[in-house]
């Protein structure tokens, strides 16, 4: 399929009209179909066909495949009872490239012979439009005398000549078809706003009368690769020309417009090219989609972008239920199943020149430092990012897909779900998630990276194992020193180093002391740290900077559990130990412990623990509130299944 379709730039470059017909008529895939008519098009309306004067029978084979194709088309619909718009739309699409391609192989005709005169094509195909030509040769190759004729004149000129054949009399191939196509490959190749004007008349003068439903199609798709053609034009003054182009294509009516013609103007609305992507978005305004529609048009154009590889699943994505400035959606990446996190942006910068770096907020600056630093580090114990975009808008990144999707501690669901069926983790599984997470971290740190966001709520259970995640503030600090973060919004208080809190400073062994937290977090089936003593977040950060408060040694902490997280929580960071040397004491824990569960006393001890309630008000630290909120609704579950849990226990 990739093959195929990259094969469609080389037949467009040598004006192989047959082949490119080919791939249209005899592919399955929706896209390639779509590519190769748009590729068809663009060679017909540019005027490259008779430039170049294609072999006349190239020409003929090509509307005989394209012919072919629509008839299949039209009997398959016939015969069904269920319509499919898509199918409906491509007849129509069809018939008017026909027709196009018949204008110009007469245009072809008239001074060249067939290759083979004893052919098929060379001889019938020639004999039906052999009157065609003396037809419309007046109005339609005398392009100099025509130039800034209006366009009622020019198809004055073309019913004036007798039409023997009745050809241009049919429905299709109206004279006003062929005025309006000719009109429109002069806008191609003169780039002219006098053209503009003539169609514009033309639409404005139909309004009793309303045009004919092809030449409405044929406007919309041949304005439409107008508008994406002005990116091939940088030297040229586009500002007047898009603002026309776009004007007139707002005039037509718009129950006319196809699907993908519509997923293209779409597209255009994140244009590189400011004057372009403007110029639409005022238009969505007009017709009040704009502010309404934006997140689904965001995801469309992604999806688009990576079409066929992505699938995206829109539910939830209407602007009502987009209030965050990125929001989380589910999708299939080559039919595995990923997280895309998708950028929402406001109106003031999508009209703006740089849009990519217009007033970044905290939260974009955080999650396109996510990007980055999962793009530098590959590892199987971190989360995977599959696809990105970070030069262009709209601004996303695909990462695969974990349980964790809110990014809520894990044990909401996995520990909920264990004990729900009886089998709660024991210590040597708690003990195996803390080793890949250390086996993460020293990855990192060979690449002289700090994580600095270390708790639960960047560890992500999925179906290949444990990952390491929440790269927001992780950041590049070479050898052993240490770095002031520029965002200190997302610091989790409770989790910091006292360096951290003091003075915003991060470091390899500033990670060694949040591994340690976590440890205690995880081994403790989940207690907030410090919460032996009822205090805030503000009072904790005090009292952790001035030394005045230490982890507590809950009953179900082994000895050297406990002792290795006092060696990670030294006050000074050079008498820490390194992650490598953590890691593998935390291994040697996991071959000596036994698959004991939690005891029934150690159970009570939490449900204790879990009642207690915190409030927050550090730095204006709105993580900590976030974290704080994650653990007690944890705690409420873990309440709720652990009286069945010490149920069971007494029993043994």
């Amino acid at each position: 399929m990739f093959f195929v379709q990259s094969m469609l730039p080389e037949f467009s470059q040598h004006c192989s009209t047959d082949c490119i017909a080919l791939i249209a008529a005899n592919t399955g895939n929706v896209l390639i179909q779509s590519r190769a008519l748009d590729t068809l098009e663009l060679l017909l309306f540019k005027g490259r066909i008779t430039q170049h004067k294609v072999d006349i029978d190239m020409l003929y084979h090509t509307q005989h495949l394209l012919a072919q194709f629509f008839q299949e088309l039209r009997d398959r619909i016939n015969q069904t009872q269920a319509t499919d718009k898509y199918e409906e739309c491509l007849v129509q699409r069809l018939l008017n490239i026909i027709c196009m391609l018949q204008i110009e192989t007469v245009s072809c005709a008239k001074d060249s012979q067939p290759s083979n005169e004893n052919g098929i094509f060379g001889i019938e195909m020639r004999q039906k439009n052999k009157k065609l030509v003396s037809v419309i040769d007046e109005g339609l190759y005398n392009l100099e005398n025509l130039r800034y004729s209006k366009l009622q004149d020019i198809s004055r000129q073309i019913s004036n000549c007798k039409d023997q054949e009745g050809i241009l009399c049919s429905k299709q191939m109206s004279n006003h078809f062929v005025a309006v196509f000719l009109c429109l490959k002069q806008l191609f190749t003169s780039m002219e706003l006098e053209v503009i004007s003539s169609l514009e008349e033309c639409v404005k003068s139909t309004k009793r009368k309303p045009m004919a439903i092809p030449v409405v199609q044929m406007l919309f798709r041949g304005l439409t690769h107008f508008l994406c053609n002005l990116r091939e034009t940088p030297e040229t003054d586009i500002t007047k020309l898009c603002e026309g182009v776009v004007g007139l294509i707002d005039l037509l009516p718009q129950q006319n417009m196809a699907p993908d013609v519509e997923r293209v103007l779409v597209s255009l609305m994140f244009e590189v090219t400011p004057v372009i992507r403007r110029n639409l978005i005022d238009m969505f305004k007009r017709k009040q989609l704009y502010n309404e529609r934006l997140p689904a048009y965001i995801v469309q154009e992604i999806e688009q972008s990576l079409t066929p590889l992505l699938v995206v699943d829109k539910k939830n994505v209407e602007s009502s239920l987009v209030r965050e400035e990125w929001f989380q959606l589910k999708g299939k990446y080559c039919g595995t199943a990923v997280d895309i996190h998708v950028h929402k942006l406001t109106e003031e910068c999508h009209r703006s020149s740089d849009c990519i770096n217009f007033r970044r907020s905290n939260s974009t600056q955080q999650h396109m430092n996510q990007m980055f630093c999962l793009g530098k580090l590959q590892h199987e114990k971190i989360v995977k990012i599959l696809a990105c975009q970070d030069e262009n808008i709209p601004l996303f990144y695909i990462t695969e897909h974990h349980k964790n999707l809110q990014r809520l501690f894990f044990f909401k669901e996995c520990l909920k779900n264990k004990m729900e069926n009886g089998q709660p983790y024991t210590q040597k599984e708690l003990l195996d998630i803390l080793i890949h997470v250390a086996e993460a971290l020293t990855f990192c740190h060979s690449k002289d990276f700090v994580h600095a966001n270390l708790t639960a709520a960047s560890v992500f259970i999925g179906a290949d194992g444990v990952k390491l995640g929440g790269f927001y503030i992780a950041t590049f600090v070479q050898g052993d020193g240490e770095k002031l973060l520029d965002d200190t919004s997302k610091i989790p208080t409770r989790w910091s180093a006292p360096e951290t809190l003091k003075r915003f400073k991060v470091s390899k062994m500033s990670d060694v002391w949040m591994l340690a937290l976590l440890m205690y977090e995880v081994l403790t089936h989940g207690l907030l740290p410090y919460s032996h003593i009822q205090m805030d977040d503000q009072e904790c950060a005090n009292r952790i900077c001035d030394g005045s408060i230490r982890l507590c040694k809950e009953t179900n902490l082994r000895a050297e559990h406990y002792r290795l997280i006092e060696d990670c929580t030294r006050t000074d960071p050079k008498r820490r130990p390194s992650m490598e040397v953590v890691q593998k004491k935390l291994i040697h824990f996991s071959k000596d412990e036994s698959e004991m569960q939690i005891c029934a006393k150690d159970a009570e001890m939490i449900k204790r623990r879990s009642s207690f309630f915190f409030t927050t008000g550090d730095r204006g630290n709105n993580y900590s509130s976030r974290s704080v909120g994650t653990r007690l609704e944890l705690k409420e579950a873990i309440s709720e299944k652990l009286h069945v849990y010490v149920k069971a226990s007494k029993k043994h």
